[in-house]
């Protein structure tokens, strides 16, 4: 959380290449924290809790991968199946399946995913 880095290159090669932010704008980084975040007690769902980190901005890495459409975003609800036992390996399973339709379609690859790609990995 404290890792200031210098964006300043990154910046000149966004406005370079032409790369905007979602409004159009274009996107100036100078120097920022690596997360912008605080540690911090706090309640969650009523819970007194120690140590919370709460994320006050998005990361610059964010940012720039942003700038430049890298980042993969598709409807949450796809993956609401119903009578579905969510446990940690079904979500996950979920999730890398659907970041893999998303990759499939962007980059206009060979429509396939094999069950070795999904349960072996």
């Amino acid at each position: 959380m404290a890792t200031i880095v210098d964006f300043s290159g990154a910046a000149d090669l966004l406005l370079e290449m032409k790369y905007t932010d979602k409004d159009g704008n274009e996107v100036i980084l100078k120097s920022a924290n690596l997360l912008s975040a605080d540690i911090l007690d706090g309640k969650v769902n009523g819970q007194l809790l120690e140590g919370v980190i709460y994320f006050k901005s998005t990361s610059p890495l964010f940012d720039i991968a942003d700038a430049k459409n890298q980042i993969i975003r598709y409807p949450h609800a796809f993956l609401n199946v119903p009578n579905q036992n969510n446990t940690l390996r079904i979500v996950s399973i979920k999730k890398y399946v659907m970041r893999c339709i998303c990759e499939i379609k962007l980059h206009h690859m060979t429509p396939t995913i094999t069950f070795d790609d999904v349960c072996l990995k």
